[in-house]
């Protein structure tokens, strides 16, 4: 008995039997089949991947190759490849099958709207799979913790990768959030992209960082999977023009649909449940300051760490009427140990002495959204955090070593302060303590020239349509045909 093919599959074959139909020359039956026979030995090659063979393709080969016969034969065939349509068409799921892989529970957020956006759409069916990481500046977490974490914090089931099977599922699309594909973060290879397109699917990246400065453009636009993928999502037409200039094909599979974490940041007040009733009761109706710290301090790095660091942690001790929120990055502190610049007990004991502070939070918790909704300005090293917090349209001071590796450096210091120097930083803080906020109007205008944001509903919703729409019109005008006469 023959198994049902996933949308993607049945939808090509039943266009290819809508070409067939349209068949006017010998020329044209030819060129059918060539592209008949590529699809075939295509598919035969699945069985190689890591998953094996997906468990619609049976049923696609058998159906190819009874449209290759009729196409062969110099017959009218009309009426068998009609027939053949139909069966097609019946053995064909209606669903899109749409896989998520995730990781630590702080990357969720780029896709968690439109993650909730397929959930309540009956054209889709949309799996979660945890995909464990290792990296040399982290220390491993139980997977069921962070299993646990998803199912209790975001209120979403995910399946273990140990117990998902591709082969079985069949998706037609699945997403990341991480490029690295094992090359700096280990991960099973059954994962990696080249084996998830070996099993039929179709790649979309949404980076689960937003891309700014031009010394990580490998990590934003050069690695493999930006080439191979279907669809790379960005934020603004900014990221689509460096992927024209230094990317692949000239970002040809670069599109401006807006990142999902506009939905998660904007909307302060459908998460106010979320924030830590101890960080609402310490900071207590105070001025909150976010800041993040960077974690590559060696040379050429984009932390400021070493340069403000302890200047800006003496600062808050000294001025109770402010609060610091501080946010380092998740690999900052393993580096410290890694590079001996502590040692771990001294780690433990620093830790403990800044989060004794009556005005001081030290922020690792899985999610850095919290961070965003409770706080009135931010301090952020020149990375992607920067230009996520630009979503909440409040103040903020860039710190960065160089201005100019930031992709709009000169629009950006119209509008968002950029400190090369500690006191530039204390200026910043007594600006927004007196309540003041001069770059507000401008910072508004980058905001909505530079960043993507649909006019109705949600990022998610509009990449939700958009996936739909742009693989169903992708299958229908697949298989063109040249019209004309036979050549002598």
């Amino acid at each position: 008995m023959l198994v049902n093919m996933n949308f993607t599959s049945g939808r090509e074959l039943q266009e290819l039997c809508n070409r067939a139909l349209e068949i006017e020359t010998k020329n044209s039956r030819d060129e059918l089949c060539n592209i008949i026979e590529l699809k075939i030995r295509r598919i035969e090659e699945r069985e190689k991947g890591a998953w094996g063979q997906p468990s619609g393709d049976e049923t696609y080969l058998e159906l190819l190759r009874k449209l290759y016969i009729l196409l062969l034969n110099d017959y009218e065939i009309d009426t068998d490849i009609e027939r053949l349509g139909v069966e097609a068409a019946t053995l064909t799921d209606s669903n899109l099958r749409v896989v998520f892989i995730t990781h630590e529970p702080r990357v969720w957020s780029s896709v968690d709207s439109v993650y909730r956006a397929m959930l309540n759409d009956a054209r889709y069916i949309v799996k979660i799979v945890y995909v464990a990481e290792q990296h040399e500046n982290t220390k491993g977490k139980n997977d069921n913790g962070v299993l646990n974490i998803y199912r209790d914090r975001y209120g979403v089931i995910v399946i273990h990768e140990n117990e998902y099977d591709m082969a079985i599922d069949n998706p037609d699309v699945v997403f990341y959030v991480k490029p690295y594909n094992g090359r700096f973060n280990g991960i099973n290879k059954k994962y990696s992209h080249n084996s998830v397109m070996l099993a039929g699917a179709r790649i979309i990246y949404i980076p689960y960082s937003m891309e700014t400065t031009r010394n990580f453009l490998e990590y934003n636009f050069q690695l493999p999977m930006m080439y191979h993928a279907w669809r790379h999502i960005v934020y603004g037409p900014v990221a689509k023009k460096c992927a024209a200039r230094y990317g692949y094909r000239g970002g040809y599979n670069v599109v401006v649909w807006g990142h999902p974490k506009a939905d998660g940041i904007a909307r302060t007040e459908l998460y106010q449940h979320e924030i830590p009733k101890g960080w609402i009761k310490k900071i207590n109706g105070r001025k909150t300051f976010i800041w993040n710290t960077h974690h590559t301090i060696l040379d050429g790095g984009m932390s400021t760490w070493s340069q403000h660091g302890e200047a800006v942690l003496n600062y808050f001790k000294k001025h109770d009427d402010v609060v610091l929120l501080w946010r380092p990055h998740l690999l900052l502190f393993g580096v410290l140990v890694n590079n001996g610049y502590m040692t771990e007990d001294e780690l433990g004991d620093f830790k403990k002495e800044v989060s004794s502070h009556d005005n001081i939070i030290l922020d690792i918790d899985e999610d850095y959204r919290p961070a965003f909704w409770v706080s009135d300005a931010a301090i952020t090293d020149g990375t992607a955090f920067f230009s996520e917090y630009i979503y909440t349209e409040r103040p903020m001071i860039v710190t960065t070593n160089t201005p100019t590796i930031l992709w709009l450096w000169r629009e950006l210091q119209d509008c968002i302060p950029i400190a090369a120097k500690t006191e530039e930083i204390f200026e910043f803080i007594d600006m927004v303590r007196k309540g003041q906020d001069k770059y507000k109007q401008k910072r508004q205008q980058f905001r909505k020239k530079q960043y993507f944001i649909p006019k109705t509903g949600t990022v998610g919703e509009y990449i939700r349509d958009k996936i739909y729409s742009d693989l169903v019109e992708e299958i229908s005008s697949a298989f063109r045909i040249a019209k004309g006469k036979d050549c002598k």
